[in-house]
Parts: C-alpha cells; structure tokens; sequence
C-alpha cells in the first residue's frame, strides 16, 4: 500500500496527465476545424478527438479514485485500525 509520500506524487502525476490530456484535445478541436475548413474529411479525426475526450474523462475518474482512496486511508490512520487488520478485498 502507498504511503502518504507516494500517493502526493501520484495525484500531481494525475494532474499533470489531465493537463496534457486537456492540451491534446485542444489541439485535435483545431485540426478538426482547420481540415474540415480545408474540405477534407474529418472522420478519422474527430474518432480520435472523441478517444482523447475519453481519455481525459478516464483519467479524471483515475484521480478520483486516488483521491477518495487517500481518504479513507487517512480515516483508517486516525481511526488507528492498523491496515493489515482490516483484510484484503474479498476476504472479511
């Protein structure tokens, strides 16, 4: 299980990943325009401008998970329930 020193980096790293993921369709959305002001077709381009969204959408919900995990985890600490007690996912 992470500690607090690594779960830090790891919502930083989420962070960062949404921002570029943010960036990325912020560019595709100006592909698309440009070729479709262009007459070109824009299928393949606006598939993959909707996988970025989801992309971004998944790794929103990634930091999330992260997130509400940190809290009970630090609910778990205060508590003072040592974390091998509590078991394992599927055991009691």
């Amino acid at each position: 299980m992470p500690d607090e020193e690594t779960r830090a980096p790891d919502l930083a790293s989420c962070d960062r990943y949404i921002k570029e993921g943010r960036e990325r369709v912020r560019r595709q959305i100006a592909l698309v325009r440009e070729l479709d002001k262009d007459g070109h077709d824009t299928t393949v381009a606006r598939q993959l401008l909707a996988t970025l969204r989801e992309t971004v959408t998944a790794q929103r919900r990634h930091r999330e998970l992260i997130a509400e995990l940190d809290g009970r985890l630090a609910r778990v600490k205060i508590a003072g329930i040592p974390l091998e007690v509590r078991g394992r996912a599927g055991e009691p």
